[in-house]
């Protein structure tokens, strides 16, 4: 693409606004770039000419800036400003980061984002329709732009697909990684398209060992969460509420120094011990898995809900390995984590898991798990009567109840559903078989560890 005769080099648009996740960059779109600067121009969505000036800014936009350590933002922001500011120099070196921290979808996020530009450069740049061009490759958002009068370039959208021997996207670079592991200098798909200024990054921070973590945990979902479906606001709710007991249950068998709770939810048992004035001097840990949760945590510390300054919180699923050095920690805590460790991995996920904690805990140290525990014989067949009046007793199995249907039927109703929805994806869930009736009752026949799986679940109907 050649600059067009007699163009005057000040004239053109004075900024290349170019949003996106950013956690690794691709040669494609810096040679993408490179062009338009270079030939003074470019043909936008609609097929016209737009010109830009050489000298004309990156705006490298990165979005969800404030989240990290999950599938979808597997990256750190310092890592990816980093590689974005490497990469401009490519470019000239004038161009600016932003950072656009993670919003809800809305209409409104061309302005958002425009705005965030505006108040992080002090007003020093503001992009708009008649000083910039929006580089995208994603129709949403090109459109956004264009109803507030931007022009678009599409970048890879105007290519051809990495099957039909196009560039590959930054996402695809990324699961590419998580699929090669410490292998991926190598890969040669990598090499082709992979940016320096990323690689760079990556080899430098072992990121590509963090990513090949997160895409293989089996707990965690795209966003970081143990399931798509859970009412976290329920959860944390259901945690605090109980954390007064549990901290009455357990608050004589703890040792003071490390004290590290896993799977801590929103820190409400933590938050008990750092009132204690018996941990004054120690250091607390709180670990968890979902980022929902560990958000919580870091936002109550940051408003003092925890006494004692010495409490950190880190994401991370313990199962993958241990997050302290051996014989370190003076006290481990877990509340109704095991359970979802084997429901989830199985009993030897579990067994490495304890056999983890055995090898950090110091001499002298304790460990105190509290959970629920099945029956010792649970093949044993029992009949179970459910009251058929406390709710509505007729029942045609619904997909995906809603808790406010759940919490219409009776206790014999709510064990149909139940012996219909409980694992029914895993293919292990319970079996029943219903007996002649009772007055008022339902009688069913099942093992008294699905009976219990039934009783400790039944009222959860929020998280069914």
């Amino acid at each position: 693409m050649a600059r067009e005769q007699g163009a005057d080099p000040d004239d053109g648009l004075d900024y290349l606004l170019f949003p996106g996740r950013h956690h690794v960059l691709t040669r494609f779109q810096l040679s993408y770039l490179g062009s338009v600067l270079e030939s003074g121009g470019v043909f936008d969505s609609r097929g016209e000419w737009v010109a830009v000036k050489p000298s004309a800014s990156v705006v490298w936009a990165i979005t969800s800036a404030d989240h990290a350590n999950t599938r979808r933002n597997p990256i750190p922001v310092d890592r990816r400003v980093a590689a974005c500011e490497l990469a401009d120099l490519e470019l000239g070196g004038n161009g600016i980061v932003a950072l656009i921290p993670d919003v809800p979808q809305s209409d409104r996020f061309a302005n958002y984002v425009l705005t965030t530009i505006d108040v992080q450069s002090r007003s020093r740049v503001q992009c708009r329709p008649d000083n910039t061009l929006l580089v995208c490759s994603t129709p949403p958002v090109i459109e956004q732009y264009e109803r507030l009068g931007f022009r678009a370039a599409t970048a890879e959208l105007g290519q051809p697909s990495r099957d039909q021997g196009g560039p590959w996207r930054p996402w695809e670079l990324v699961t590419r990684l998580a699929s090669v592991g410490s292998q991926w200098s190598s890969d040669r798909d990598l090499k082709t398209w992979l940016h320096p200024a990323s690689a760079a990054q990556l080899h430098k921070y072992g990121l590509d060992g963090h990513i090949v973590e997160l895409f293989a945990d089996p707990l965690l979902g795209d966003e970081g969460d143990l399931t798509e479906t859970r009412d976290y606001a329920t959860y944390i709710a259901s945690f605090d509420g109980g954390a007064d007991r549990k901290w009455e249950l357990v608050k004589d068998v703890l040792r003071p120094g490390r004290v590290v709770d896993i799977g801590c939810a929103a820190g409400a048992v933590l938050e008990r011990i750092a009132k204690d004035d018996r941990f004054a001097e120690s250091d607390l840990y709180g670990i968890e898995i979902t980022r929902r949760l560990y958000e919580e945590c870091v936002h109550r510390k940051a408003t003092g809900r925890f006494e004692n300054e010495n409490t950190f919180f880190h994401l991370r699923n313990i199962t993958n390995g241990p997050l302290f050095t051996a014989a370190s920690v003076d006290t481990f805590t877990t509340f109704s984590l095991t359970h979802e460790i084997i429901s989830y991995q199985g009993l030897p996920a579990l067994q490495s898991f304890l056999e983890s904690i055995f090898d950090q805990t110091a001499v002298g140290g304790v460990y105190v798990n509290v959970d629920v525990c099945g029956p010792e014989d649970g093949d044993r067949i029992v009949e179970l009567r459910c009251s058929s009046t406390d709710g509505t007793a007729e029942h045609h199995h619904v997909v995906e109840p809603s808790p406010d249907f759940l919490r219409t039927l009776s206790t014999a109703a709510k064990l149909r559903q139940f012996a219909k929805d409980f694992r029914a994806h895993e293919g292990d869930g319970i079996a029943v078989t219903e007996l002649a009736p009772l007055p008022g009752q339902a009688v069913f026949q099942l093992t008294i560890r699905d009976a219990m799986e039934f009783a400790s679940k039944k009222d959860y109907v929020d998280n069914w």
